[in-house]
């Protein structure tokens, strides 16, 4: 406190000091005439400067909220199933027809399935008492015969084909049955005036895959009615061990097969699926006239089931 006295005191010493040797403004100007009148007196001390005040501190800025978590995505409905494109339907089978004489029968092959070994045993003998012989319909490339026109002899110019004959089979299971469709192909008949002549036989088995395989029933395409002709089962007279023994020729102004006692010949068997794939289109591509080709896909489950030969389950009756 005392030597904050002692300065204040000696401050205002040296002010007075300063104000009695400092000249008025008056008085400099009778010391100093010469001078101009605009003489501007200034103190030789000045005022202490004056200092900003600091800034104030700004408030700290409080932290933002945090964002509220974004809502939660939902998964995309997965797109519908692609509708089922449908397969363009096939292109219609061009027929490549040859002479009937040039058509080139299928070697039989040795068996190798369960249905193979069945077909190969239950074929049919053939006999042939009027008519053309058996030809093949169909050769590796998908070549069809011709045909014969209807006319001459019964047997004109198809006595039998220097490259063999053919039989073809299909097999499957029908109402619980193995049932074989076999099938012969005639260059013409002229009875019915047909330039393609189809005749089929369908026997039946239990099972082919057993040991004890049993022939229960045959049905015999009979062109005459329209109808199968039904054996449940044959008449052993019919058959030779396994194999049905059939006739071709003339019944009641058409040609067909029909039961016989006489033993006929086999001919090379060879079976749906044992076809080149060009040789089952064309069987089934073919317009063969007023006789089908009994084994193709459009006709084979019909035929069968007009030739079911056994009677219907009967369905028990309710209370």
């Amino acid at each position: 406190m005392k030597t904050g006295i002692f300065l204040f005191g000696s401050l205002f010493a040296s002010a007075a000091v300063f104000a009695q040797k400092t000249p008025s403004k008056d008085s400099a100007e009778q010391l100093y005439p010469d001078q101009d009148s605009t003489y501007t007196f200034e103190s030789p001390l000045k005022p202490p400067a004056v200092l900003p005040l600091p800034s104030p501190t700004p408030a700290p800025v409080p932290d933002p909220a945090p964002a509220p978590p974004p809502a939660p995505t939902r998964a995309p409905a997965p797109a519908p199933p692609p509708a089922p494109t449908r397969a363009p339907a096939p292109a219609p089978w061009i027929a490549r027809p040859i002479r009937h004489q040039d058509v080139k029968a299928f070697d039989q092959p040795d068996p190798q399935t369960v249905s193979d070994h069945a077909g190969v045993k239950f074929k049919s003998r053939l006999h042939v008492s009027d008519g053309c012989h058996s030809y093949p319909a169909v050769n590796d490339g998908g070549e069809t015969s011709a045909g014969l026109k209807p006319t001459g002899p019964a047997d004109g110019m198809c006595k039998g084909s220097g490259h063999g004959s053919q039989v073809y089979a299909r097999s499957t299971w029908h109402r619980g049955k193995w049932a074989i469709m076999y099938a012969w192909y005639f260059p013409k008949d002229n009875g019915q005036e047909e330039r393609h002549d189809w005749e089929h036989v369908v026997v039946w088995l239990n099972n082919p895959a057993v040991a004890n395989q049993t022939l229960e029933a045959v049905s015999l395409w009979d062109e005459c009615y329209s109808g199968y002709s039904k054996l449940v089962p044959p008449t052993s007279d019919v058959m030779d061990v396994s194999s049905l023994k059939l006739n071709y020729g003339l019944v009641y102004g058409t040609r067909m097969l029909s039961f016989t006692t006489i033993r006929g010949e086999f001919q090379p068997l060879i079976t749906w699926t044992q076809l080149s794939v060009n040789a089952r289109n064309a069987l089934n591509g073919v317009v063969w006239g007023r006789r089908p080709m009994p084994l193709s896909d459009s006709r084979f489950t019909e035929a069968l089931d007009s030739a079911w030969p056994f009677a219907p389950v009967a369905r028990p009756t309710s209370a």
